[in-house]
């Protein structure tokens, strides 16, 4: 990853959340200026547009009208309370060389600072709604999937069925 960033064989904008929380009008001209758009600083205030609902993570945007700070260390209060999250976050992070960290802004020594200031306790309470259900769902039906023999055939037969039976009328 940080040789993609660093050689960067396709164009980019790297873009991190922690960056637009903290400045969400100044990060979106960024993103126009690269897209060689004319800036809309009002699109910031995402709530005025009305979208169709997909399976894109709406808990945040349901609360909140624009990109707001305070969020950015939520990860640490869950791992801080769940030694098992925990255990396989310092795993996957492990595995990046310090260069992956620094192409994507963060530093080995201070990466960890958070969920130090987080310390035990409890963790955010889990919101039930559509989309974590529907999360749910989709992972234990991806986990059926794969580990029942034949499964995978059968959701492709049943693709197959869906495509029939929702393609436009002739």
């Amino acid at each position: 990853m940080a040789r993609f960033l660093e050689e960067r064989p396709a164009p980019l904008v790297q873009v991190r959340y922690e960056e637009v929380v903290a400045d969400p009008e100044g990060q979106l001209e960024r993103v126009f200026a690269y897209l060689g758009l004319e800036n809309d600083p009002d699109a910031v205030n995402y709530q005025k547009t009305e979208m169709k609902e997909g399976m894109g993570d709406p808990i945040g945007v349901q609360k909140h009208s624009r990109p707001k700070a305070g969020g950015e260390h939520k990860w640490a209060e869950e791992l801080a309370a769940d030694p098992a999250k925990r255990a396989l976050a310092e795993r996957m992070i492990a595995q990046l060389t310090d260069a992956d960290l620094a192409a994507w802004g963060y530093d080995r020594d201070s990466l960890w600072a958070p969920l130090a200031e987080a310390g035990e306790g409890k963790a955010p309470k889990q919101t039930l709604n559509k989309y974590t259900m529907q999360r749910r769902v989709m992972m234990a039906l991806r986990k059926g999937v794969h580990a029942t023999e034949g499964g995978e055939n059968a959701v492709r037969r049943l693709r197959y069925y869906c495509d029939v039976i929702l393609r436009d009328r002739l």
